[in-house]
């Protein structure tokens, strides 16, 4: 465990630091944080099978909330201060990053099973797990624990997919968002009431709520509609399209809640409002913004037909 615990491999890492290794993994810390790997998976629901990567986006929120809970179990610190490159505030196991990049992409490499997403999934998580150790914010320890975690979700999610979620799809719309309600509540109460307040926790829990109630009301609103062709269809100029709309919708609203802080109310007001905003965010995903690519789908065939 001491070996584990080590500042050894950390020191090894930054003795060899560089300009561009710093770009590199300052960058995969920053674009692969468990959060944005949720705006990725919004991203797939957009351009593909909305059923399969609902479950994916579901997957990776329950995923990155459950090493909140980890981390408080365990309660084990990160090394020494003077080895941190990046600002950090929580405990250190299992590292949430390393957890989140596993499940992101072994569940990507099980969904789409090619070369070159293998390649990609692997790569980028062996980058993501080498960058905390290199910015000197986990030990090997956490590293591996993420890892470990990581793979424990990839399997459990393909044992769902398997023989869960066949039974799970038949139960009624109310049934669905009375579960999830209720899931997202319990997870609000954990981070409101734990001893740090936890404010990703907030976020994760009102996204959950915002993205199944969308989705639900999507699903009864537009059946059989243009939308289930548009997400599945290859081109580049429609995915580019979503791309744009899409990105700056769900991060404008993540960046007002960044400024909640400087406002002078109190922590309970600001966790609040954050937990309504990230339902508002879970609504854009999964209801606001397809509603907008069926609309421009329409008015594509009409265009195409004239």
């Amino acid at each position: 465990m001491t070996l584990l615990a080590s500042t050894g491999i950390i020191e090894f890492l930054q003795s060899h630091s560089s300009t561009p290794l710093d770009i590199l993994f300052y960058g995969a810390t920053a674009i692969f944080s468990p959060l944005m790997l949720v705006v990725y998976f919004a991203i797939l629901f957009w351009w593909g099978d909305k059923k399969r990567w609902s479950f994916g986006f579901t997957y990776i929120i329950i995923l990155s909330f459950s090493i909140i809970l980890l981390k408080n179990m365990f309660n084990l610190a990160r090394p020494p201060k003077k080895f941190h490159k990046v600002e950090v505030s929580d405990m250190g196991f299992p590292s949430g990053h390393s957890s989140a990049i596993k499940g992101w992409s072994g569940w990507l490499i099980y969904l789409k099973p090619s070369r070159w997403v293998i390649t990609f999934g692997v790569t980028t998580a062996i980058v993501v797990m080498v960058s905390r150790l290199y910015l000197g914010v986990h030990y090997i320890r956490d590293v591996l624990g993420g890892l470990l975690l990581g793979i424990i979700f990839v399997l459990s999610g393909i044992l769902y997919r398997r023989r869960i979620h066949a039974k799970v799809s038949k139960l009624s719309s109310k049934t669905k968002i009375v579960f999830v309600l209720v899931v997202s509540l319990a997870m609000l109460a954990y981070s409101l009431f734990c001893e740090d307040h936890d404010t990703k926790g907030v976020m994760l829990s009102g996204l959950l709520a915002g993205f199944w109630i969308g989705r639900i009301l999507f699903s009864h609103i537009y059946q059989n509609s243009p939308f289930e062709e548009a997400l599945t269809n290859k081109e580049i100029k429609r995915c580019v399209i979503r791309l744009l709309i899409g990105i700056p919708a769900v991060l404008v609203p993540m960046v007002i809640t960044q400024l909640l802080e400087s406002i002078d109310i109190s922590i309970y007001s600001i966790l609040s409002i954050t937990y309504f905003i990230f339902i508002g965010i879970g609504i854009i995903i999964s209801f606001v913004l397809p509603q907008l690519f069926v609309k421009i789908e329409n008015r594509s065939l009409k265009n195409s037909e004239a």
